[in-house]
């Protein structure tokens, strides 16, 4: 008990340590130009995202046999309602005198907020849920405390109201009990005081229950506006200011502000939108670890919903994000090159970083880049209390990218990497040939190419596994007598076959040399044209088609 309750206040003095990177509904205005500067300045920015959940159902799953268009509709199955709940950015900036990249790292907290005729509906997984208490993640801030954002859609259904002056009547219809009578109570204050006050007067209105509600300070003012035709209404540091004025004076300020309050309203509940749309604008390179699934719910959730047509969507993907990095692709890579003392143990995020942050890798150590969190010492944080917060793995995967660059780079330069630091533009040019290659878990391809053509498959040869005499076979039996070998996925031909996509070439010849002289199974590679009912016979009905026609011909020639 003694040692959870330390456990626990370790945890804790770590999360404060990092509250400064949490952004939240609260301090996201505050923050904004900052973390606007900080994209627009970076060389590198690296995401990672939490979900409320990937999948709904056991047959929504990883397969070998999956190429690209069938990955990308299994996920686009199984995301299309789940949401990002929190976003994780670090923007990296070189500073080539002192060979350093200077990390800020944010953390956010997104919820969708209703507004008007926008509700968002959205779904949970109780696994996904207790993934992330496990992880400490704070459901608190995701609630209360956590950013709006809009799709293309969404904004444009609000800004169609706020242009008919429904926006209005949607938000009144809204607004919540306790916060009615905060309302009525203020425009009661203001009543009273109007019926004293002079020309150029002016009362602040300072009140803690309405100075965070953007609802309650909207309707304020639209109410104070309404109802007194000798009365103006602005915002200053939280407060709301009014000032009483003469009827032309206030037709002028009509004329000057216009709709200010609808576009006031309608930018704080873009928010984080405004985020996605600084990274599409920026073209900035965009790093995350395996980040397939991040990228299609991105899409989904803050741009529109995704093409049914997957080459639709690489394209698009391609426009937003014309430099898209994932580490653990290029992790792959390297790995493929180093000497086996040199390696690491797994291609895990946290391995991964663990790796580079204790400096092994004996060939590269050599003027290698310093990677620091701005204003914040890596000593006093836990990197494994930390996995799976959203900032925190966007920072560390920035981190191994720059890391594996360097590595990249080091070879590039050859002798002249020994003899001075190399620069951020070396360091990222050195991997230009792994951009916009992400890695595919599971597949039949080893990655997908969001800049053209994806590759050929890296697997073995599809099995065909035949039962002999008049037995009938199913995959579960199939993949149960082969799991003793390596991992598979089977999918059934017919009731005497079943195909086998096998994950490595060994394993494969050890199968087929295992079955060669098997008294129940024949095992053998798997030929389309051979093999299917189905394509045989679209190709006899080709044939026979295409035969009855030069038949026809000849005997139409023949009567001639």
């Amino acid at each position: 008990m003694i040692q959870l309750l330390k456990m626990n206040a370790i945890l804790e003095n770590i999360k404060n340590n990092l509250s400064n990177y949490h952004i939240l509904n609260s301090n996201f205005r505050e923050r904004y130009n900052e973390i606007e500067e900080n994209i627009k300045s970076a060389v590198v920015i690296s995401i990672d995202s939490e979900f409320s959940g990937l999948s709904f159902a056991s047959k929504f799953k990883n397969s070998l046999f999956h190429r690209g268009p069938d990955r990308y509709e299994v996920i686009k199955k199984n995301v299309d309602n789940f949401l990002i709940i929190e976003f994780g950015l670090t923007t990296f900036h070189f500073n080539r005198d002192e060979n350093k990249y200077e990390a800020h790292m944010y953390n956010f907290f997104i919820f969708p907020r209703p507004i008007a005729s926008v509700d968002t509906k959205f779904a949970c997984q109780a696994s996904s849920l207790q993934f992330l208490s496990k992880c400490s993640f704070d459901f608190n801030k995701f609630v209360y405390e956590g950013i709006p954002y809009l799709n293309e859609e969404q904004e444009r259904v609000l800004r169609s109201e706020l242009v008919e002056g429904k926006l209005f009547q949607q938000v009144e219809r809204n607004v919540a009990f306790d916060d009615e009578k905060d309302i009525q109570r203020v425009i009661s204050d203001v009543s009273v005081w109007a019926s004293k006050a002079v020309v150029g007067e002016e009362y602040i209105l300072e009140n803690d229950n309405f100075r965070e509600n953007v609802i309650v300070v909207y309707m304020i003012h639209k109410e104070i506006r309404n109802r007194y035709k000798d009365l103006w209404s602005t915002s200053s540091l939280n407060n709301i200011i009014v000032r009483k004025v003469v009827a032309g004076e206030r037709e002028e300020l009509i004329s000057i502000n216009g709709n200010y309050l609808e576009r006031d309203i309608l930018d704080y509940f873009l928010g984080f939108t405004k985020i996605f749309r600084l990274l599409v604008s920026s073209k900035k390179p965009i790093v995350g670890h395996n980040l397939f699934i991040d990228l299609m719910i991105l899409y989904n959730q803050f741009y529109e919903p995704l093409p049914d047509n997957y080459s639709v969507f690489k394209k698009k993907i391609n426009t937003l994000f014309p430099k898209i990095y994932d580490t653990k692709y290029i992790s792959y890579e390297l790995r493929k090159v180093l000497k086996k003392e040199d390696a690491w143990e797994s291609n895990m995020l946290l391995d991964l970083y663990n790796y580079f942050a204790e400096g092994r890798g004996r060939e590269s150590n050599l003027y290698r880049p310093d990677v620091k969190l701005w204003k914040q010492s890596v000593d006093q944080l836990d990197p494994d209390i930390l996995v799976h917060e959203a900032g925190w793995d966007s920072y560390i995967c920035g981190y191994c990218f720059l890391q594996l660059g360097h590595y990249f780079a080091s070879a590039t330069y050859g002798l002249d990497a020994y003899r001075r630091p190399l620069t951020s533009t070396e360091h990222i040019n050195s991997v230009a040939k792994f951009a916009n290659k992400v890695n595919v878990v599971r597949a039949s391809i080893g990655y997908v190419n969001f800049a053209g053509d994806d590759p050929p498959s890296n697997r073995p040869q599809i099995l065909l596994v035949k039962v002999k005499g008049n037995c009938s076979i199913s995959s579960l039996e199939v993949a149960e007598m082969l799991a003793k070998y390596c991992s598979v996925d089977t999918k059934p031909l017919n009731n005497k076959s079943v195909l086998v996509a096998v994950s490595n070439f060994s394993c494969a010849r050890q199968i087929l040399r295992d079955f060669l002289k098997h008294e129940k199974y024949r095992v053998s590679l798997y030929h389309p044209f051979r093999d299917s009912t189905i394509i045989r016979g679209v190709l006899w009905s080709g044939l026979l088609i295409s035969g009855g026609l030069c038949i026809g011909a000849f005997i139409q020639k023949l009567l001639k």
